[in-house]
């Protein structure tokens, strides 16, 4: 199930207080949060902050997860989309303009990276295009890949 060279040997994920105290910092210094108090600033920064790095943590293990249950359960493959179902309205209210908007686009890009991956995972495995059922819907009904929709939506690529 674990995934790395020597399984014995598994390293340490820790997330440093100090390092994140200090990304919190520099994201609470972002144009589109200088209108907000300070105080509220700098606890808006700590839970997207927070939020991005337990999204970080938790995102590879997920898909691991369902690669593992989809592979060796087949008969759980109903509830296995039921649950990843219940994660994607989520995953796509994300990507709405008004959440681009009030959110530092570091973040914003990299929330949205993961639940691109998270949308290819699920759609690798089960066939499904899952991004297309969100507000992404109405930018494509082609049949190109999830990741487009979400690509598009997010800007994620343009220059």
């Amino acid at each position: 199930m674990i995934k790395w060279a020597d399984p014995f040997h598994l390293p340490c994920f820790l997330v440093r207080q100090s390092k994140t105290e200090k990304i919190i910092n520099e994201v609470s210094k972002d144009h589109k949060l200088r209108n907000l108090p300070s105080a509220v600033r700098h606890q808006f920064s700590k839970m997207i902050v927070e939020g991005l790095l337990n999204q970080l943590q938790s995102a590879p293990t997920e898909m691991m997860a369902i690669e593992i249950c989809y592979e060796l359960c087949p008969g759980l493959r109903g509830v296995q989309e039921e649950a990843v179902e219940v994660n994607l309205p989520e995953m796509t209210a994300s990507l709405s303009t008004q959440i681009r908007d009030r959110t530092p686009s570091e973040v914003f890009r990299k929330t949205a990276a993961m639940n691109a991956a998270f949308c290819l995972e699920w759609a690798e495995r089960s066939g499904d295009r899952p991004a297309s059922r969100g507000p992404s819907a109405r930018l494509s009904r082609s049949s190109e890949p999830s990741f487009l929709d979400i690509r598009m939506t997010t800007g994620f690529f343009s220059t």
